[in-house]
């Protein structure tokens, strides 16, 4: 089918039902996709298991497309880490793991508060299986703002306010040393404690995020394929336009939008003219989610200044 005829079908097929659209337009974005029967998973590290000699496993936290998370006691320097391992399937895989040694290039020229620092890269070799490559970085304790939205249902806008501050903040850090995340979603927020036992917003995963003023290597990033997340992505990123911050506005645009309503949508204007959200919060997400990247905010700064400039009342407690 063609884009539109696609649009079309997929507005019949999936009608309201937002996880399956999500899904189905994740497979179809999928360039590399078989349908050959899979072995069930197994996880590449047990817990007790000490990896490279240093970081004995506690528990699994979680699993995605790159690998595996665990939490693990650094036994040389004491605390806990998070290790975050690449599947022995991708090792091999060129791509696969310039996108992984972008992560940790990318994530260590950031130093801040509301972005998962990265610690090393290692490499574990098991006794009865193939070499493991992992990186260390800082564990957070808590949940991500996707699991909290499952668990609590949507964020009061008070509060709401103080982790889209968080989040901004970060993102800034990012977009000042010309990074652009390219895979902002609530997946990717971790909500943990900090000092004062206050709730502090960190942005993770680095996988996809790429230098915007400078060249990237043809094989990473290519003309006319969009890398990202389906529903989160900007009009542009979709059509594999080159990176810019305005990526990461519009992305941050359906991630408050969903922060506050505790609801995805096909149709982000539709859910947020009937959402009842202050005016505040109505200007921040419209202005993130216009069509066209130049009519958006010019840094993430001045996005979500309705939101610092409101006369809310403030609280760190959630929701």
């Amino acid at each position: 089918l063609s884009a539109d005829e696609l649009r079309r079908y997929l507005d019949e097929a999936c009608g309201d039902q937002l996880e399956l659209r999500i899904k189905v337009e994740q497979l179809l974005s999928d360039r590399t996709l078989t349908f050959e029967a899979q072995p069930p998973e197994v996880s590449a590290l047990a817990k007790g298991e000490t990896v490279s000699g240093r970081f004995r496993v506690l528990r699994m936290l979680g699993r995605g497309g790159m690998g595996e998370v665990y939490s693990a006691e650094d036994l040389e320097l004491g605390g806990v880490v998070a290790l975050k391992t690449i599947r022995p399937a991708q090792a091999n895989d060129g791509v696969a793991m310039n996108r992984f040694r972008r992560e940790i290039q990318l994530s260590r020229q950031v130093t801040h508060p509301n972005i998962c620092r990265v610690f090393d890269v290692g490499r574990h070799i098991p006794k009865n299986s193939a070499p493991i490559v992992f990186l260390t970085m800082e564990y957070l304790d808590g949940e991500t703002l996707r699991q909290f939205l499952k668990n609590h249902g949507p964020v009061a806008p008070a509060n709401g306010a103080i982790f889209a501050e968080q989040i901004a903040a970060g993102l800034g850090a990012l977009h000042d040393k010309g990074i652009v995340h390219r895979d902002l979603k609530p997946a990717n927020v971790m909500l943990t404690k900090s000092a004062g036992n206050h709730q502090r917003a960190v942005i993770m995963d680095f996988g996809l995020a790429r230098a915007f003023d400078g060249d990237s290597p043809a094989e990473l990033t290519r003309t006319g394929f969009a890398v990202g997340t389906p529903g989160y992505m900007s009009p542009e990123q979709m059509n594999g336009e080159p990176p810019t911050a305005a990526n990461d506005i519009y992305s941050f645009g359906i991630l408050l939008l969903e922060m506050v309503t505790g609801k995805r949508s096909v149709n982000n204007a539709a859910m947020l003219a009937k959402s009842g959200l202050p005016v505040s919060w109505q200007n921040c997400i419209r202005a993130c989610l216009e069509h066209d990247p130049q009519a958006r905010p010019r840094s993430i700064a001045e996005a979500v200044a309705p939101l610092v400039a409101a006369p809310a009342p403030r609280s760190s407690s959630v929701p």
